[in-house]
């Protein structure tokens, strides 16, 4: 239903038609009646153990009454996980005593929910990746409605680049005219170019991204660099681990992305936490003061790809 409903929105935008913002809300409204009145009464397993993905994510306490809706999106799919984790914070949440009854109801359907330390946003990928690190971890975020073909076009993906980062929505970082990394509202759309593998393409986490084995340096693990740098930015951070590996990063589609979210979510999340200041310009700055191989990589890559283009 939920990838129908996209195809609905997307094809009119794509098409340039004037009403798709108006297609958009409408679906968008459907989705999210429709979509939790369907996933409340499914009782199929939403894990498959024979398959190659595990999904890993994080909420805090004013969405934890919603995101049993994405997970239940994500145990819905034409390609479904492994495994699927949960990541609560033991300073927010004293036990699953607390947790609401729709969410403790897809541990029959294979969720697990596990408790750690705080680390902001960083908890969708940190324990996981440390736990299991010979899989292919797909981060989500906790408040999207994931069509059902989500996992299976970064299953594909992954399957032609495997050792690159898969992603389905991205920017591409763009410098200034002294060569330095340039504001991070100036970087491009990726949406129908930059469809080839590269160093330049920042994944954005509400899309979903597929991190396959070893592709991230082993400083992602640095607890105090993360909360020093960028405490709030886990896409940021990411991304610059993956650039410090050298592993590039290549989108699933070529044509625009509309992903609707789960209404009443965004009035909390990271959209508040880390607008109005250039959060993420002063984050990114100080990852590349700390990592300085990270700007000159990116740096030399992009001269490299401009020669290649001249």
């Amino acid at each position: 239903m939920i990838r129908q409903l996209y195809g609905a929105a997307r094809k009119r935008k794509d098409a340039g038609k004037k009403n798709w913002p108006l297609v958009y809300k409408t679906t968008k409204f459907l989705a999210n009646i429709g979509t939790p009145a369907f996933q409340h009464f499914n009782t199929k397993p939403g894990t498959d153990k024979e398959h190659g993905l595990i999904v890993s994510l994080t909420t805090f306490p004013e969405r934890i009454s919603k995101v049993w809706i994405t997970i239940a999106t994500i145990m819905n799919q034409t390609y479904r996980p492994k495994r699927i984790i949960l990541w609560l914070a033991k300073e927010q949440f004293s036990g699953e005593a607390v947790l609401p009854k729709k969410l403790l109801r897809l541990k029959k359907r294979g969720l697990e929910i596990r408790f750690c330390e705080d680390l902001k946003p960083h908890k969708k990928y940190f324990y996981t990746m440390k736990e299991y690190p010979e899989e292919c971890v797909v981060t989500i975020d906790d408040d999207v409605l994931y069509p059902e073909d989500h996992l299976q076009q970064l299953w594909e993906t992954h399957l032609k680049h495997p050792k690159e980062v898969c992603c389905q929505y991205a920017h591409k970082i763009t410098y200034d005219k002294n060569g330095r990394i340039d504001l991070y509202e100036n970087w491009e759309s990726c949406f129908g170019r930059h469809t080839d593998p590269s160093l330049q393409i920042m994944p954005v986490g509400c899309g979903g991204v597929l991190y396959p084995p070893n592709a991230l340096s082993e400083e992602v693990f640095h607890k105090e660099n993360i909360k020093r740098l960028c405490p709030m930015m886990d896409d940021l951070w990411l991304k610059s681990m993956a650039v410090l590996k050298g592993t590039k990063t290549v989108l699933c589609s070529k044509g625009s992305l509309i992903y609707f979210d789960v209404i009443g979510t965004r009035k909390s999340g990271l959209q508040h936490t880390n607008a109005g200041e250039k959060k993420n310009d002063i984050a990114m700055k100080a990852i590349v003061d700390a990592y300085p191989e990270v700007g000159e990589t990116l740096y030399r890559d992009e001269i490299k790809r401009k020669t290649n283009v001249l």
